[in-house]
């Protein structure tokens, strides 16, 4: 696995260019370029062209399922943004969204009868867990939207994300790591265009919502560098770890440096060939020692990171998140078994926006379980959540250890999870999917060779 090349095979169309490894500097400065004129210049035609474009170049140079992902990934973070001249995009999501409903079903027309009855099971799943406690809600519309979304987007998003074959794997892996890239670069240069549009309250924040949905969204990114490294060399890995270092300096994002950290220390367990088991075994040990030992660490956390990073006053006041999930529960323990509905997490902050924000918290739960548990009971929460991590292979991939950790850390601290088109959801998607397609399509990539090298 260290020593394979990733390079890869001309793309289906036209036999054009060849599908590149390492970052191409085209398609940096083009997609660059089109992110910035939709940050400078907003405009729906814009960003509809620019959106246009992206799928034109992401479809040159991978595949039309891989332009389909480029552009829902592009288009989310977009939407996350709270510039009055980019709302738009909260609408705009929705055509690379209904575009990878279209392609999912074609591939489910002409897939197997397996790959059918695996998705309608799923489907189902998430229909009776979502559905029922909606039938019971007191706001049965918004319950209803969010039950739509949910079982049919997951679905769709499962049997899409992960590549059925090495050179759709070393496509969808490059196309990922390159809108990273483009997106890092362009909140770089426009943090230096524009710095009130790209940041909050001093913390970088790019053109995403908030800071923590940045530091969040390169969190999932950095588990695909730490997949490339794992497959390459130590050395890039390193360069990465201390350009994400320097993202999380900018953006004070706490709960991503754990992330971080965890998911380095998974890549050293996983380059020292420890088994998985030991490894998330270990990591596990280390977080709860970390919670068991709580002043000691963040005595230890003000004496070596900033304090503008720290934010000891935050701390002492107990944290919003500890306040929202102190709430959260409160409401999980009124209907524990079905929940409200759909929605009623959302509703239910919103409700208590004044009384919370009294108490140091803004937002709602900060953390996807607890709002699954808000909206659908603690079983149909904790149900979910199994089914799909075991959908998308993500505790026995062979790269759990540097992709499971930091994963379940953003889910803990962040709510992202409850929505599919949120800024994270598709990333996660398509991160999740490189990790677990792994194992079923190339145990064994040295003894393959690339078509252009046969």
């Amino acid at each position: 696995m260290h020593g394979h090349s990733t390079a890869a095979v001309a793309p289906r169309m036209g036999g054009a260019m060849e599908i590149p490894d390492r970052l191409n500097g085209w398609v940096l400065a083009f997609g660059t370029l089109l992110l910035l004129a939709i940050a400078l210049f907003p405009s729906v035609w814009i960003g509809g062209a620019g959106l246009g474009l992206i799928g034109w170049y992401s479809r040159r140079f991978w595949s039309a399922e891989d332009a389909i992902w480029a552009m829902l990934i592009v288009a989310c973070v977009w939407a996350s943004s709270r510039s009055g001249g980019l709302q738009y995009w909260k609408w705009m999501r929705f055509i690379p969204a209904v575009a990878l409903l279209g392609h999912a079903f074609k591939k489910l027309r002409s897939g197997t009868r397996a790959l059918r009855a695996s998705w309608l099971s799923f489907t189902l799943l998430v229909l009776v867990i979502t559905g029922f406690p909606g039938l019971l809600s007191k706001t049965p519309g918004s319950a209803l939207f969010e039950t739509v979304l949910l079982s049919t987007l997951w679905p769709c998003y499962l049997i899409l994300c992960m590549p059925q074959n090495e050179k759709a794997w070393v496509a969808r892996e490059s196309m990922v790591f390159h809108v990273g890239a483009v997106v890092l670069l362009a909140a770089v240069v426009l943090r230096m265009l524009n710095p009130e549009l790209s940041h909050l309250d001093s913390r970088w924040r790019g053109m995403f919502g908030n800071p923590n949905e940045f530091s969040h969204w390169w969190l999932l990114m950095f588990v695909v560098l730490g997949v490339r490294g794992l497959r390459q060399t130590g050395t890039k890995y390193a360069f990465w770890t201390l350009v994400t270092a320097g993202i999380l300096a900018l953006t004070a994002t706490r709960g991503a440096l754990i992330g971080i950290v965890l998911s380095g220390m998974g890549f050293v367990f996983a380059r020292a060939r420890t088994g998985t088991v030991k490894g998330l075994v270990f990591l596990a040990c280390i977080a709860v020692a970390a919670v068991v030992y709580t002043d000691e660490v963040v005595g230890w956390a003000k004496d070596v990171l900033p304090e503008y990073l720290v934010r000891e006053e935050n701390l002492e006041l107990g944290g919003g998140r500890l306040v929202a999930w102190e709430f959260g529960w409160a409401e999980v323990m009124k209907e524990p078994w079905w929940g409200h509905g759909g929605g009623y997490e959302e509703q239910i902050f919103k409700e208590f926006e004044a009384y919370l924000s009294l108490r140091n918290h803004q937002g709602f739960s900060h953390n996807s379980w607890l709002a699954f548990a808000i909206n659908y009971g603690i079983p149909g929460a904790t149900l979910l959540f199994v089914a799909l991590f075991t959908r998308l292979k993500l505790f026995t991939s062979p790269f759990a250890l540097l992709a499971l950790p930091p994963i379940v850390v953003s889910l803990v601290v962040e709510g992202w999870l409850t929505a599919p088109l949120s800024a994270s959801a598709p990333l996660f998607f398509a991160v999740s999917g490189l990790t677990g397609a792994w194992k079923a399509s190339m145990d064994h990539p040295t003894q393959q060779k690339p078509e252009h090298e046969s």
